[in-house]
């Protein structure tokens, strides 16, 4: 964000990717991933001088993130997410056992991650429909 909102112009998506992609993907980020956190600062930046508003100043990181970068086992309660560097987290879920069931049937379509107050939170969206 500190980069963007030096820039004395708004930069072109390709100008975007030139400055950011490979700083992003050296910190071992997937490349999906440096593209969604180039294109989000930009536009919280462009929000931001759009309203007249000073530097933004991030407060609460949160992160989508994408079906194919996470499997969900709701048998075992289990949720694993792809990192960076090809690492794998396991997470136990921690919701009793007579929610999960309630949606076993459904699709999740999006998953959450949250980091606040010295923790991390998961959020798991689900979709009646069955569709994603």
């Amino acid at each position: 964000m500190n980069e963007l909102w030096s820039l004395s112009t708004k930069p072109t998506k390709k100008r975007l990717h030139e400055i950011f992609y490979e700083k992003l993907r050296i910190l071992g980020l997937r490349a999906h991933h440096a593209k969604q956190i180039y294109t989000y600062a930009e536009s919280v930046v462009e929000s931001a001088r759009s309203n007249g508003g000073k530097k933004p100043v991030l407060k609460r990181l949160t992160a989508r993130i994408d079906k194919y970068d996470y499997m969900l086992d709701l048998e075992n309660r289990v949720l694993v997410l792809k990192l960076h560097n090809n690492y794998d987290v396991r997470l136990k879920l921690l919701t009793p056992r007579e929610r999960v069931e309630k949606f076993k049937e459904w699709s999740n379509y999006e998953l959450i991650v949250k980091y606040a107050n010295g923790e991390f939170w998961v959020s798991i969206h689900f979709n009646t429909q069955g569709e994603s």
